[in-house]
């Protein structure tokens, strides 16, 4: 028999549509640490079809108790988000052993690929859209962090994972925040304690790695991370050792987006410089 290409080393099974639920399944699109992530399609009467993603929780974590928690807590925190900045949760089912959730398609990709691709083009994205881009991310979250349950009480909500991939960009403009799965929030099935560290280390506010207690203005320095980035197309905080990273974040000397960027106004660089901040207050 002919060895396959890479060296004798077996290739990944091409992938195969399949019926999940009420659901299509039609190609994948990515996944994480705690899910697989579908693009589907949803049929209705009448020959209605749409469009939608699936998220389904890793077989291998299914059972785990916890992580079947954090799963649920997700889409019972995006029930009470209805934004155009945030990703909207439309469903949460289980068939069999896989439970899933239903959220809006967004038709694009993520701010991380999108500044990857530019700087390996020696490009920088245009001021104005950065500023388009950021005033979107914040929108969707003030609306997070005002967010509230069914029953009116305020949910507190710390999203904690404000980061480059957890923002979509649609080709028709749109701009969502996604991945609550680590958020902080009343009324949680799976509750964590203060100073537990979640999110992306390189947007991860001062305050959370000192394991202090954080408020919401953790995701707002999380946010000017992600300002800063895309007016310089740089990483503010590179590097993947951990204990290198946590020393950047408390005590590296952040330069202002100007000095990469000359095209970054005075006023811009102020507002960038604030969000980032060591001191909460």
């Amino acid at each position: 028999m002919a060895q396959p290409p890479g060296g004798g080393q077996e290739q990944a099974a091409p992938f195969k549509p399949f019926i999940l639920g009420r659901y299509n399944v039609l190609l994948p699109l990515g996944e994480g640490g705690m899910a697989e992530i579908y693009l589907a399609e949803q049929n209705g009467a009448a020959g209605f079809t749409r469009l939608v993603t699936i998220k389904r929780i890793k077989t291998n974590l299914g059972a785990d108790a916890e992580f079947f928690r954090m799963f649920v807590d997700e889409a019972r925190i995006l029930v009470n988000i209805q934004h155009p900045n945030v990703v909207s949760v439309l469903d949460l089912q289980q068939e069999g052993p896989d439970l899933f959730m239903v959220l809006e398609y967004v038709n694009g990709g993520d701010l991380r690929h999108l500044l990857k691709a530019l700087n390996a083009k020696g490009m920088v994205m245009p001021v104005q859209v950065a500023v388009f881009v950021a005033w979107s991310l914040m929108r969707g979250l003030v609306q997070a962090h005002e967010a509230r349950g069914a029953s009116g009480q305020s949910l507190d909500l710390i999203h904690r994972d404000v980061s480059p991939g957890n923002v979509l960009l649609g080709r028709n403009g749109a701009v969502k925040l996604s991945d609550f799965g680590v958020a902080k929030a009343v009324g949680r099935l799976a509750q964590t304690t203060d100073g537990a560290v979640k999110g992306s280390l390189s947007y991860m506010a001062p305050e959370m790695l000192e394991l202090a207690t954080c408020d919401q203005r953790a995701d707002v320095f999380s946010a000017g991370v992600v300002l800063w980035e895309m007016l310089t197309c740089r990483r503010l905080f590179p590097g993947t050792q951990p204990t290198k990273l946590v020393e950047a974040l408390l005590t590296k000397q952040i330069p202002p987006p100007s000095s990469v960027n000359p095209e970054v106004p005075a006023g811009l660089d102020a507002v960038v410089l604030r969000a980032l901040a060591r001191k909460p207050d």
